[in-house]
């Protein structure tokens, strides 16, 4: 059975490198994978995304309407954007941290005040957030590690072993970084461990 994967948030977040580390696994476990991004103002702190289509055979990469079977939102707000995108059955990955659009800091518009409520309302029911940055920001001393908390949050979702998450990680990463990237995976993994 095929599955799709969404990421969302902003430039600079890391979601192109977390869409490379579950692409990675997932193409070495076997799975017709296709991936696609986009990324305009990203480096001005503009919205990116990144899909992720697998299975035993994949003909496009765009996610079709309703199709999103994991949505990793690396943003609060990122994942509204969406909505159209997603079933009852979507499994969301949240992180409770606020990027102020232009557009918010203008006054032009309000944020939303909590993410998770407004997608509970909505009708879904598997809604797992976090401040994934608070809490790579505490546990490591940096934010640069709310991407790999997500990425663990997420793994209890999707069957792939340990020890194939460690070698996506090390393919995508940097070596001096890959210790604490695990880590902080880890420590994702605890939020939604049974869940």
């Amino acid at each position: 059975m095929n599955k799709n994967i969404m990421l969302a948030g902003v430039g600079g977040q890391g979601i192109i490198t977390a869409s490379k580390i579950i692409s990675t696994i997932l193409f070495l476990k076997d799975f017709d994978v296709k991936k696609s991004e986009i990324h305009g103002l990203s480096q001005r702190g503009g919205s990116v995304t990144s899909q992720i289509r697998y299975g035993k055979k994949i003909y496009s990469p765009v996610v079709p309407l309703k199709g999103v079977d994991f949505m990793i939102s690396l943003e609060s707000m990122e994942v509204l954007r969406y909505l159209e995108n997603f079933s009852k059955n979507t499994v969301f990955i949240l992180n409770d941290f606020k990027f102020l659009p232009i557009t918010v800091t203008a006054g032009n518009f309000e944020y939303p005040k909590n993410t998770k409520d407004i997608l509970t309302k909505n009708g879904f029911k598997r809604v797992f957030s976090i401040d994934a940055h608070d809490l790579s920001l505490n546990k490591f001393g940096n934010i640069k590690f709310a991407n790999s908390i997500l990425l663990g949050m997420f793994s209890n979702f999707i069957e792939i072993d340990i020890m194939d998450w460690k070698i996506g990680f090390e393919k995508n990463i940097k070596s001096k970084f890959i210790e604490k990237n695990l880590l902080a995976f880890e420590e994702g993994r605890k939020i939604t461990e049974g869940k």
